[in-house]
């Protein structure tokens, strides 16, 4: 499956000033229920004038602020890539364009290579993400990194894939021994040693095969969909599983309180919810 986010490029002059927009519509929102603030190196920078049209405004633009911007709003989630540009004079800078998508199988116990293609980016570092949340449509959510290895050889694999992981070439990751832990989609960033200007990212959707859900020695409930987050399972005697989805997306299902939740509310590996 083809994975597809709207998206909108802004490009901005370096000390300039970028509006990032919002879409949607149908969505109202209470003024005395919100609260505005930015962090970090853009704080004082970034603003958003009117949370009924919540477009962001940048300032002070400069190639630091490159990147990939989400916009999550309720049940939205709209990205936006703003690409900042040299003033005249300058040299542009040396940016690495990556741009797939694809979706790769694997059933528990097996090993599974996912590649992140990339051309003229030898001596790129490159660092592997992965995602709080299974969704095969959308992005949602923070990333936390999976692997790296920069452009000296040296390499750097998290505790949940030390030990099984390896990387096959100059940037494609191996995995052995696939788990369900290790299913959703996964992100490939390359930067070149002038710093990253464009988060130039290759997303994979890894799916782990497990046995077919049974409902046999279970009592009556609702169950996890251990390969899916936004599904879950309902057991009724005398009846095949039924599967069924949350509905809504960016919610998952939450086996604690039996009800499908935003992903914040939920644990990890289906939510960002702190342990």
């Amino acid at each position: 499956m083809t994975v597809r986010t709207t998206y909108t490029k802004v490009e901005v002059h370096a000390g300039g000033t970028g509006n990032y927009n919002w879409q949607g519509e149908g969505l109202g929102f209470v003024e005395s229920d919100s609260y505005k603030e930015s962090f970090g190196d853009f704080r004082g920078r970034a603003s958003v004038a009117n949370l009924a049209a919540p477009t962001l405004r940048l300032t002070h633009v400069h190639p630091q602020d490159g990147g990939r911007y989400w916009c999550p709003v309720a049940q939205w989630s709209i990205r936006t890539d703003i690409t900042p540009s040299n003033p005249p004079g300058h040299t542009p800078s040396n940016n690495v364009h990556v741009s797939t998508a694809e979706v790769v199988q694997v059933d528990e116990g097996n090993d599974i290579t996912m590649t992140c293609p990339c051309t003229d980016c030898a001596n790129a570092n490159v660092t592997w993400y992965t995602g709080p949340t299974f969704f095969e449509n959308y992005e949602t959510g923070t990333y936390q990194p999976l692997a790296n290895k920069n452009q000296f050889g040296i390499t750097w694999f998290s505790s949940e894939i030390a030990g099984r992981a390896s990387f096959s070439g100059a940037r494609n990751l191996v995995l052995r021994a696939a788990k369900i832990t290790d299913a959703g989609r996964v992100w490939c960033e390359l930067a070149t040693g002038q710093g990253e200007l464009d988060a130039d990212r290759s997303s994979t959707i890894l799916k782990v095969q497990l046995e077919p859900f049974t409902c046999d020695g279970k009592p009556t409930g609702l169950y996890a969909d251990p390969t899916a987050c936004d599904y879950y399972y309902q057991c009724i005697p005398g009846y095949p599983p039924l599967h069924r989805p949350c509905g809504y997306a960016g919610m998952v299902f939450n086996e604690e309180m039996q009800y499908c939740d935003w992903d914040f509310n939920v644990q990890s590996p289906c939510g960002s919810k702190p342990v």
